[in-house]
């Protein structure tokens, strides 16, 4: 917050209430709210944090008097968002090019996180099959069905997965059974 809020200089008092750009760029790169981890609910992540720095700075601006409030400009990488998936069909379609083998027909993002890996990855259409695994994040529950004529099963509700599968040796099985291989 120091360095968001000063003149580019840490320690340096920014202009509130006339402060029309932010002095530094802000990048991000993992939206992820939860994370798996040993210990059960799922932990906080670095979704969690922008969240919360988010919302310091909103409230930074209006204790200063700031009318209106500028929100942070975030330069945003990784999941959910676009380009990762824009860059990972690019260099995926090289190498299908460069193979003696079948044209690359679908691109299968296995993830545990309906927010980031499911969301990212439906969003991204065309090729992307998003696969939502119950070994991380999500457990289960949530109703609905398994997509894009893959078993019926739980999904979730906001961001429901084409497939969903146990774990990852289940959903390397699927793709390989859909594939005809």
């Amino acid at each position: 917050m120091d360095v968001l809020r000063s003149d580019g200089t840490p320690g340096s008092q920014g202009e509130s209430s006339s402060k029309t750009r932010q002095p530094v760029a802000f990048f991000c790169c993992n939206f992820d709210f939860y994370f798996a981890a040993a210990n059960a609910p799922p932990r906080f992540g670095p979704g969690a944090f922008l969240a919360a720095l988010e919302a310091l700075h909103a409230a930074a601006d209006a204790a200063a008097g700031a009318s209106p409030h500028v929100p942070l400009e975030i330069v945003r990488h990784g999941k959910p968002h676009p380009p990762a998936y824009e860059v990972a069909a690019r260099k995926l379609e090289r190498l299908a090019a460069s193979s003696p083998a079948r044209p690359l027909r679908h691109i299968y993002a296995l993830g545990d996180n309906p927010a980031s890996d499911v969301r990212g990855a439906n969003a991204a259409g065309g090729p992307w099959r998003s696969v939502l695994v119950r070994t991380g994040v999500w457990k289960g529950g949530g109703g609905g069905g398994g997509g894009g004529g893959g078993p019926r099963r739980e999904n979730d509700e906001r961001d429901p997965a084409h497939f969903v599968c146990e774990d990852a040796a289940e959903a390397v099985e699927m793709i390989l059974g859909r594939s005809g291989c």
